[in-house]
């Protein structure tokens, strides 16, 4: 099958020069984004917050999370392991894998998904680094061929429907990672699980974004019950844009409400005896600090053609990238970037360096995905 609805990705001269111009004036999120409020002065309602110090409500502070880590440590006494892992490839996780076992000293069970978009490098990194830390690892049991064939659906349907509601969902095949975790953890008998999500790569323009996103609010069980309404109402609006999808909804279901993230309502009352810590959510991470330990100390590297550590575990996020910057002008290079600027991680003249050098979106990455999905070279061509 062709896709339709096509845009080359042959050179970068096969798109539009970004606008590097208007943007916020202290981050790098465009102006026209209308799912951000920018002031008459230029500034975008993120950074106002931030500013306020309204943005970022930590449950924990940096010291307090050594008490987070006895409890887990307690819990496993009389077991074999203190903690899972979802140990995704990328960096972060790997870091806080490192973290986990030499500063923290915790007895860790990591649990892998190759997915159809893992590079052989990323799956180099892992059975590598698990091998030198001597944590072992469980694969998880997903179909790497169903992943791939309903991302290849979901996203030709999308290039006939560009939305963000619809490349939110051509992911939706992963958040079944959410359930894969918990399943492992209940048959080991471990009562935390640890999640690396790190909060500068909150991305505040995909639909299911909310400003208390990554606060103690995000993960209460009326905050997530609320949020799995939200999605449910823009399924009804995708469903009714789309009908041919209406054979996949029960699986876009599932991951879409109730594995759409690791705290969800029903994951909570599925595995009540199980409590998630999204470690670097209750903690700083340093950026710095995570590619020196990773790179030199474990050995981790990037996969060709990967501009920045965002997402670097996935070559379809690169996909991602590009349906976001077609529908909203905005990639996720840009909300990761601003984001780098508010904890002041990165200065807003690199962050434009970077966009103007053209690292937002890696075409051959792209190319590499759409050979795994099985679509022609100009299946994006205009």
């Amino acid at each position: 099958m062709r896709a339709e609805g096509r845009l080359s990705v042959d050179s970068k001269e096969d798109v539009a020069i970004r606008d590097l111009d208007n943007r916020c004036a202290r981050c790098v999120l465009p102006t026209t984004l209308t799912q951000v409020q920018f002031s008459p002065d230029g500034i975008c309602d993120l950074c106002r917050r931030a500013e306020a110090g309204q943005a970022e409500n930590r449950r924990e502070t940096d010291g307090e999370i050594e008490s987070v880590i006895d409890r887990i440590r307690a819990s496993g006494t009389g077991r074999s392991f203190d903690c899972l892992l979802g140990l995704s490839g990328g960096r972060d996780s790997t870091y806080l894998l490192y973290l986990l076992t030499q500063k923290h000293h915790l007895r860790v069970l990591a649990a892998y998904y190759r997915t159809p978009f893992t590079h052989r490098v990323i799956d180099d990194n892992v059975r590598r680094i698990v091998r030198q830390l001597k944590v072992p690892l469980v694969e998880m049991g997903l179909s790497q061929r169903k992943h791939a064939e309903l991302a290849r659906r979901l996203f030709c349907h999308w290039l006939k429907n560009p939305s963000l509601e619809l490349a939110n969902l051509t992911c939706a095949p992963c958040k079944l990672v959410n359930r894969e975790v918990h399943r492992i953890a209940r048959s080991h008998r471990i009562k935390f699980i640890v999640y690396g999500g790190n909060r500068n790569e909150l991305v505040q323009f995909v639909p299911t974004f909310q400003y208390n996103d990554g606060s103690a609010a995000r993960s209460s069980f009326w905050s997530q019950t609320k949020k799995l309404y939200r999605i449910w109402r823009k399924g009804l609006h995708i469903l009714a844009a789309c009908p041919p999808l209406l054979p996949y909804l029960p699986l876009c279901a599932k991951a879409s409400l109730l594995y759409v993230d690791f705290g969800t309502s029903y994951l909570r009352l599925r595995y009540p005896e199980i409590e998630r810590v999204d470690y670097f959510h209750d903690t700083t991470l340093n950026e710095s600090e995570a590619n020196r330990i990773v790179t030199s100390m474990l050995g981790w590297s990037l996969p060709p053609d990967c501009y920045t550590t965002w997402r670097a575990d996935c070559d379809f996020a690169e996909l991602k990238n590009y349906m976001f910057e077609r529908v909203c002008g905005a990639t996720y290079t840009d909300g990761f970037f601003s984001n780098l600027i508010r904890s002041g991680q990165m200065t807003r003249e690199k962050a434009i360096s970077q966009l103007h050098d053209g690292t937002y979106i890696s075409w051959n990455r792209i190319r590499r995905v759409l050979d795994t999905l099985n679509l022609p070279q100009d299946a994006i061509r205009s």
